[in-house]
């Protein structure tokens, strides 16, 4: 997945099915029985003519730790069976066994019987070691070495019976057909850029079909992916972690089923790839766990799925599920800070769209990461949690509640919480003043905070709110520095008149009132007469500071200006404009990055009737 940018399709539907397919157990022992029977190194003779081949190893096993020369006469590799309809069925019986499940396993043991030894402290898994002093008849004959690159060296060495290697694993199938050079091979080389020992012996465990994960016996895993007490047969949690003295396995092991998926996918071992992907799920609880154990394994499983190029998808996707929603209480602690940014930027995106679903949830959103910002409050990454998660959340929360402040999905929850003595008001405190405040409020949502705040305001009357009272405050401290370019907006999506005329005129009544200001003067209306000066007024430049204001009538003559600004009268256009007291017209939005000044000529401006230019 690290070369690629991480999807958030998720799919309901586990997608591994360990049911026997063409590469399940059982297809293969119906394929390692034909093969024993045409190509097996021994072969038993039967009075009647009949003959019978197998693998010797399987045969050892079958009869119970017996050499298959004690059933018979010959040269060891083709064994007459003397006339005995009892020894007879007995041979049978074992040639039966050759190939079943029981006999592969009893074959892995007993090549390694020695209690298996821990490699180092970190590693987590046991590595298998081969048992000295095997009949010569187990010997496995065909070696797997692992190297460093440019290293004639290995740096390590297993041994495994050849015959198995094609049935069990495709990449040797193909090695081993006529068509290559290597067709009668008895070894081959891996390196470490794909391969670690704990993922070599697990595809050695695996042509065994052994439990592989007594490859990690140090830790009760069973009990880790399994503990349930709470709710049997539920989904495994973390409540087995609450008993005192429990120890919660190391994140280390994540790593070693991770090197599995990757020599599984090198040697095209579809089944042992799906294991170790279903063991990483199960690691982490099915992904519906928001316990101590599943906060340092979830992150960690992402970090880890995120730079592995042959993972899977849809673990990440069910992570980062977890994570975005019913995991923020849970499982935002320390290790999320250290996964990768990517991740950290796919989180935040992922809890955005979850925000962005509906009013209702991203207030219940906003209230969880407020509460969160609560926790981190004393803590040492407390500046790490704000500028990578926290305050992007945050601040999306609180656009999103500016641009529907007016909607009663907003409204009606907030002012539910305000009426009632409830532990969450902090965080609707911050939502409210958030979205009043500079860096949300803009030209498109102004005015919905504008009615959004009247609405609160009556909805808890006679309750008093102090962030209603700070919102309003400075929600009308922004509109007076800007209401002068607002002013002079034209009015959107096509009516007529200017940005305020849309506005109900209670509450083009209430801002006026506000900025000290009448409603023409909002509305851009003032004007007589050959454009003299009617009055004067404030508003506030972003490189000038406080100005004032003069309105003055572009062209024409007569009668005022209708609502916008401008009319029409004996077939002359008159434009009202605001002008400043240098005889400036307009000011500009962004100030002195643009300037001031709009350069334009004003017709009868303050110098008397003539054409002004600055």
């Amino acid at each position: 997945m690290k070369s690629s940018k991480p999807q958030f399709q998720a799919y309901d539907v586990f997608p591994y099915d360990f049911m026997d397919g063409p590469d399940g157990l059982r297809p293969h022992l119906n394929q390692l029985q034909k093969d024993a029977s045409k190509n097996g190194d021994i072969k038993f003779i039967f009075p009647d003519g009949e003959e019978y081949r197998t693998y010797s190893p399987l045969f050892y096993i079958a009869a119970g730790n017996k050499l298959h020369t004690d059933f018979g006469e010959g040269d060891g590799r083709n064994i007459h069976v003397a006339e005995d309809k009892d020894l007879e069925r007995v041979i049978e019986k074992i040639l039966e066994k050759c190939c079943a499940k029981e006999t592969l396993e009893g074959l892995w043991k007993a090549m390694n019987d020695v209690y298996p030894r821990v490699e180092e402290p970190r590693a987590v898994f046991k590595e298998p070691v081969l048992s000295t002093g095997l009949p010569e008849v187990l010997m496995p004959d065909f070696t797997i070495h692992l190297k460093e690159m440019g290293d004639k060296v290995p740096v390590h060495s297993v041994k495994v019976h050849r015959f198995l290697l094609p049935i069990r694993i495709a990449y040797f199938r193909a090695q081993f057909s006529s068509a290559f050079r290597d067709a009668h091979a008895t070894e081959a080389t891996f390196y470490t850029e794909e391969f670690t020992n704990c993922g070599l012996w697990a595809v050695i465990s695996y042509v065994y079909d052994t439990e592989l994960w007594s490859m990690f016996g140090n830790y009760e895993l069973d009990k880790h992916m399994n503990c349930s007490p709470v709710s049997p047969g539920g989904s495994p949690d973390c409540s087995l972690y609450k008993t005192p003295g429990a120890k919660m396995p190391p994140v280390e092991i994540i790593d070693r089923l991770f090197e599995i998926v990757r020599a599984a996918d090198f040697l095209q071992i579809t089944d042992l790839k799906h294991w170790a992907h279903y063991s990483i799920v199960r690691m982490a609880h099915e992904f519906t766990c928001i316990g101590a154990s599943c906060a340092n394994i979830v992150p960690y499983v992402l970090d880890r799925v995120y730079n592995c190029e042959v993972s899977d998808n849809w673990i990440f996707n069910k992570g980062l599920d977890l994570l975005s929603t019913r995991g923020i209480k849970g499982l935002w602690k320390r290790p999320l800070l250290k996964c990768n940014d990517a991740i950290i930027t796919a989180l935040v995106t992922k809890v955005r769209e979850e925000m962005s679903a509906n009013e209702q949830k991203m207030i219940e959103i906003y209230l969880r990461v407020h509460a969160h910002a609560s926790l981190v409050a004393t803590s040492d990454l407390k500046e790490d949690w704000h500028q990578k998660i926290i305050d992007p959340l945050l601040d999306h929360g609180a656009l999103i509640a500016a641009d529907k402040l007016d909607s009663s999905k907003i409204t009606r929850p907030i002012s539910t919480v305000l009426k009632a003595p409830t532990p969450v008001k902090p965080g609707i405190h911050d939502l409210i003043t958030r979205a009043a405040s500079p860096k949300t409020i803009n030209q498109r949502n102004c005015s919905r905070v504008f009615r959004g705040i009247r609405r609160l305001e009556k909805d808890i009357a006679p309750t008093k709110f102090e962030a209603l009272h700070e919102a309003k405050e400075t929600l009308i401290a922004w509109l007076r520095k800007n209401w002068l370019t607002l002013s002079l907006t034209p009015a959107p999506d096509g009516h007529e008149g200017n940005y305020f005329s849309t506005w109900d005129d209670r509450d083009q009544q209430r801002l006026a009132a506000e900025l000290k200001i009448s409603v023409p003067e909002l509305l851009a209306q003032e004007a007589t007469n050959g454009g003299r000066r009617v009055r004067n007024s404030y508003a506030y430049d972003p490189a000038f500071g406080k100005v004032r204001s003069n309105f003055w009538e572009k062209g024409g003559s007569g009668s005022r200006g209708r609502r916008g600004g401008s009319g029409r009268e004996d077939g002359k256009s008159k434009v009202v404009v605001a002008v400043d007291e240098w005889g400036n017209e307009g000011l500009s939005e962004t100030g002195a990055e643009k300037g001031s000044l709009t350069g334009e000529r004003v017709v009868g401006g303050p110098a008397g009737g003539g054409e002004m230019v600055f």
